[in-house]
């Protein structure tokens, strides 16, 4: 048996291109949503006082934006909540339900315009 010789391999040669840029690291902070104590069913014209709990797990206060929308009526408040460092905060709310029916009630929280985290709850209004 004789051995096939093969001829040596071109050199490439690369142009010489800037490096491409980098994107921006995108840390978010770990905030949370842990519960919101709305009721499941609740009387049609009543007004709702309710808890929303916000947990910030990080070691520096953390400032979200609570969006609340309804799939009935849309978006009912958008308001900034300042969370201290590794603490639930309970933010309060009020709420009073026209019409009846059923309905999903979206609790979002964002920082700098991204979603951290969302929770829905259904509520039927009698």
């Amino acid at each position: 048996m004789s051995k096939l010789e093969l001829p040596p391999l071109p050199e490439i040669k690369y142009p010489d291109l800037p490096p491409l840029p980098m994107p921006k690291p995108s840390l978010l902070p770990n905030v949370t949503i842990e519960s919101v104590g709305l009721p499941a069913e609740v009387e049609v014209g009543k007004v709702y006082d309710y808890l929303i709990a916000l947990r910030n797990n990080e070691s520096r206060s953390v400032t979200v934006t609570l969006k609340i929308h309804s799939s009935v009526t849309g978006d009912i408040s958008s308001e900034s909540v300042t969370v201290p460092a590794n603490v639930t905060k309970h933010v309060t709310d009020q709420i009073k339900f026209q019409p009846a029916g059923v309905r999903t009630m979206t609790y979002t929280i964002l920082y700098n315009g991204q979603q951290l985290d969302s929770l829905s709850k259904t509520v039927e209004a009698k």
